[in-house]
């Protein structure tokens, strides 16, 4: 008997999917990627990019510090300086508070 002409995994699932074809990427060179991208954008010639990341970023550290002087969060990740610690104690009631202990 010849061997294809029986067909006998007619009933047996296909393989299928291109799934396995595609190389695993890390998140690192993704998150490289992205930042590469960004950068030749029109927004990162015009400073858009620069100042909506400086934006962020001084918004993250002003939580972080109103964090830990009106919560008393002691945080590790997010840190404020100086500058901006002073400025939240100087706002601040419970700073105010504290400070003058």
């Amino acid at each position: 008997m010849v061997q294809g002409a029986a067909k006998l995994n007619k009933n047996k699932q296909e393989k299928g999917g291109r799934r396995h074809l595609q190389p695993k990427i890390s998140k690192v060179d993704v998150l490289a990627k992205k930042k590469k991208k960004d950068a030749r954008g029109d927004m990162a010639k015009s400073g858009a990019t620069a100042a909506a990341r400086k934006v962020t970023l001084r918004t993250e550290s002003n939580l972080a510090a109103k964090a830990q002087v009106d919560g008393g969060a002691q945080l590790t990740i997010v840190q404020a300086n100086a500058q901006t610690m002073a400025k939240v104690r100087g706002k601040s009631a419970v700073g105010l508070a504290a400070a003058k202990k």
